[in-house]
């Protein structure tokens, strides 16, 4: 329960597509398989004009917490994005910078760090929003 009203600055993802478990075989899966190979294929589509600018933060790759990605978006991931990670990082100030381009690699890259780095980069975060009032409800 809140006991005082105040902002609260948060990071969210507001949106997620998600689906039915049907068995692996079945009909109804192979559909869904097949949209969603269709749908990552032609993602980077959906970032031009004239769709919505929204379209250029999905990220495919993100997760949510205790969520099973269907197996055929993982496949289509592993074979696509976790493929082209760099494989060369070093330290804890390895670059981190997320661009419309290689947002999946800074998320990979943000999950693979160790749980103090992780609490470092969120409090460095948390720094930031205060130091610029940025008030995501009034966004």
């Amino acid at each position: 329960m809140v006991i005082e009203v105040h902002t609260v600055p948060t990071v969210a993802n507001s949106t997620i597509l998600a689906t039915y478990r049907f068995a692996g075989n079945s009909p109804r899966n192979q559909t869904i398989s097949l949209f969603i190979r269709r749908l990552f294929d032609n993602i980077n589509e959906l970032t031009k004009e004239p769709r919505h600018p929204k379209w250029k933060g999905i990220n495919v790759a993100a997760t949510v917490p205790g969520w099973v990605r269907h197996e055929a978006a993982q496949k289509w991931i592993d074979e696509n994005i976790t493929a082209r990670r760099a494989p060369t990082r070093s330290g804890p100030n390895r670059n981190l910078a997320a661009t419309n381009s290689n947002q999946e690699e800074f998320f990979a890259q943000l999950r693979d760090l160790p749980e103090d780095q992780q609490k470092e980069l969120l409090q460095q975060f948390l720094e930031f929003m205060r130091q610029n009032k940025i008030d995501q409800a009034s966004r």
